[in-house]
């Protein structure tokens, strides 16, 4: 097998590079870098595989990321040279490194790694929202010209009450709001976890209820585009119901 790149090319990673698995049971994972309506990616049913690129170093000399294929895969030598040959077309490797600008490395010194890699997934996507005249509506096509739907949005969905639990008074947190920032996540995962009533009141009420400013609160904690707005909060459970 002849390859036109030489072994001491230098290769980088994506800044923006996710591995995770799928959520539809079919067992595979998936491999995602570059940004916006540019973002590539692709899946595999290795978890090895998939554990291989979101562990790759960067930089590191195609003769390195081969090596590294061939001693955690055991893939045959010509077989891992074709398979870095294509990642580095396809776009996973890239011979030019990209820098962070200094508000993305502020966003990873505070750890919002993930907020970040949504950031660069979504940036500069063809459809864009543009609330800059405040209407109700406006998107932004191909940034050559704002949509604005004609009709009315639609009416608010009124759920059927069935059961009503009165909360107790929301915690005031007694942590650094440094802290809390840094410890800030896109999204977390609670499953197989207990929550108290106490702690369900603190959270919808710094999430979705107006905090700012204090003498009379209509901007809220966690929502850059409210405007007042009102919000609903939806509240899945599941597992055996507490005797308290």
């Amino acid at each position: 097998m002849t390859h036109t790149v030489p072994d001491d090319t230098i290769l980088h990673l994506q800044p923006n590079l996710s591995v995770r698995q799928s959520y539809d049971g079919s067992g595979t994972y998936q491999v995602t870098w570059g940004q916006g309506s540019q973002r590539e990616y692709f899946q595999t049913h290795s978890p090895d595989l998939a554990a291989c690129l979101a562990t790759m170093p960067s930089p590191l000399t195609i003769e390195n990321a081969r090596s590294r294929l061939i001693s955690e895969l055991g893939l045959e030598h010509d077989t891992a040279a074709g398979l870095v040959n294509d990642l580095l077309s396809y776009g996973y490797f890239s011979s030019a490194s990209r820098a962070l600008t200094a508000g993305e490395q502020l966003w990873r010194d505070v750890e919002w790694d993930d907020a970040l890699g949504f950031h660069m997934a979504t940036r500069n996507m063809i459809w864009s929202h543009d609330y800059s005249g405040n209407p109700k509506v406006m998107t932004r096509c191909h940034v050559e010209h704002n949509v604005r739907p004609d009709t009315d949005p639609p009416t608010r969905y009124t759920p059927e009450v069935q059961t009503t639990v009165a909360l107790p008074e929301p915690a005031i947190p007694d942590v650094d709001f440094h802290e809390i920032v840094r410890q800030r996540r896109t999204s977390r995962d609670f499953r197989n976890t207990t929550i108290t009533l106490h702690d369900l009141s603190t959270l919808l009420a710094w999430t979705f209820k107006p905090q700012f400013p204090a003498a009379e609160p209509r901007y809220y904690a966690t929502q850059s585009y409210s405007r007042g707005a009102p919000f609903t909060a939806f509240i899945i459970t599941g597992g055996p119901r507490s005797a308290h």
